[in-house]
C-alpha cells in the first residue's frame, strides 16, 4: 500500500501546499500621537495568504476539492472526470 502524502491546505483560499511556510514581515503601526512603528512579526502558515493550515492526506483533498486539485497539478484532467463521475454517481 502507498503511503499517502500530506498537502496543507491555506484555511483562507484552500490552496495546496506539501509543506508550512514561515517567514517575518514589517508592519507599521500607530500607537496615537500621529507617530508609525515599524514593527517585525513571524508567520507560520501558507505562503499564498500567510493564513492557518490544516493538514488533509492528498486522497482526500483531490475529493474535496478536485477542482483545486486539478488547477494546482495534483491530479490530471482525465483523474478529475473519474472523480466527478463518482461523485454525481453517489449523488444519485
Amino acid at each position: 500500500m502507498e503511503k499517502d502524502i500530506t498537502v496543507y491546505v491555506c484555511s483562507n483560499c484552500n490552496r495546496p501546499s506539501y509543506e508550512v511556510a514561515s517567514g517575518t514581515d514589517m508592519a507599521e503601526t500607530s500607537y496615537g500621537g500621529g507617530h508609525l512603528v515599524s514593527e517585525g512579526y513571524s508567520w507560520t502558515g501558507s505562503e499564498c495568504c500567510q493564513a492557518e493550515v490544516f493538514d488533509i492526506p492528498e486522497s482526500i483533498y483531490k475529493y474535496e476539492w478536485p477542482s483545486d486539485a486539478l488547477e494546482y497539478d495534483i491530479i490530471t484532467l482525465a483523474e478529475y472526470a473519474e472523480i466527478i463521475a463518482e461523485l454525481e454517481e453517489e449523488l444519485e
